[in-house]
């Protein structure tokens, strides 16, 4: 009864909310093909025809970050690998 009602309308919710990115998808996909260029003040070397974007501040510190961890992993691993000389 209730809980299969209240079931089928999350899941058409669910599929409705699917539906309104689909849509919004299928919009952008139609700008990018009206307007090609429109992310080229992106582009980091755009001379070249590549299509990687400039690194963003989350970019370099998402990196840096990431580099800080696997040294830190590194020196805990050595620090427990002399801990018995």
């Amino acid at each position: 009864g209730h809980a299969l009602r209240s079931l089928l309308r999350g899941l058409s919710e669910a599929i409705g909310e699917e539906l309104t990115e689909y849509e919004a998808d299928a919009r952008e996909l139609e700008e990018s093909y009206k307007r090609p260029h429109r992310f080229d003040d992106r582009r980091l070397l755009p001379f070249f025809g590549l299509e990687m974007q400039k690194p963003r501040f989350s970019d370099i510190a998402g990196f840096v970050i990431s580099v800080g961890v696997c040294f830190l992993f590194i020196a805990i691993a050595v620090w427990l690998a002399n801990i018995g000389r």
